[in-house]
């Protein structure tokens, strides 16, 4: 018996709907019409934002967006200081969507080998201009490795937590940390990392980062001979006396102090 490309999408339980390759030139905008698909936007060149609702995205050339069904009904993509060229694939995925994947907020991954990434895209296009059934296999086939390689390299697209933006700040105290940065770990807006971090521990990012450095403090003031000086820059202080002046507000004494009080 011989299929449709409807009957083998459900079957399937997936089904790509369009996959194009645009460029939109400097200062122009295009509007995209979801309609209830999942959205791949794969930036391959360029600089841009993504408007979704009241949420803007920065685009940045070696970035992949994921637009879940049903988060918004069309995307504006605006081109920057310079023309903007990117993939952008609408699909269905049902067996994904009963995970969580399908539904919930747009979430943006940074591609460690972009070449590989505009490999698969390239092939879903290649694919998508032909008509017979293994093409549309083959098109499916190279949707859900990129779909794999987001899963295997972010986990907490799947999962929704931000336990690599906490190891991240963990590991990278001595270091100026931006909320930017640790939005782009998480694959979500700086906004919507706030919301998390208020949600969960009742402070910003940026308290929550201050509070780890101090207590990484009190741990060396009360385990090692290190001077104040060597505590401040290892937990991202570059002066002594501003890290002594915002431990003794948050803490009510000076490093000092506190090392006199609680060495062990």
């Amino acid at each position: 018996m011989r299929l449709s490309e409807d009957d083998l999408c459900f079957e399937l339980k997936a089904g790509v709907r369009s996959v194009d390759l645009w460029t939109i030139k400097a200062g122009e905008y295009m509007d995209i019409d979801l309609s209830g698909f999942c959205c791949l936007v794969f930036v391959a060149s360029g600089e841009g934002k993504a408007e979704i609702g009241q949420e803007q995205w920065k685009l940045r050339s070696e970035y992949l967006f994921l637009i879940p069904a049903g988060s918004a009904p069309s995307i504006r993509i605006n081109a920057l200081e310079e023309p903007l060229s990117l993939f952008l694939v609408r699909f269905r995925l049902t067996i994904w969507e009963t995970e969580g994947f399908g539904t919930g907020i747009p979430r943006m991954f940074r591609i460690d080998e972009p070449e590989d990434m505009v490999g698969r895209f390239q092939t879903m296009l290649f694919y998508s201009r032909k008509t017979e059934h293994n093409d549309v296999l083959h098109q499916q086939a190279a949707l859900l490795k990129v779909l794999s390689d987001i899963a295997e390299e972010c986990p907490a697209f799947l999962k929704s937590d931000i336990d690599p933006v906490l190891r991240y700040i963990d590991t990278h105290m001595a270091e100026k940390i931006r909320l930017e940065d640790l939005a782009v770990l998480a694959g979500v807006t700086s906004g919507r990392l706030r919301q998390v971090f208020r949600k969960r521990y009742g402070v910003s990012p940026h308290e929550y980062i201050l509070q780890t450095r101090l207590s990484h403090a009190r741990m060396m003031l009360k385990h090692s001979d290190k001077s104040i000086q060597k505590i401040a820059a290892k937990i991202g202080f570059g002066q002594a006396n501003y890290f002594s002046r915002i431990f003794r507000q948050k803490i009510g004494c000076s490093p000092l102090e506190y090392r006199k009080n609680n060495k062990m």
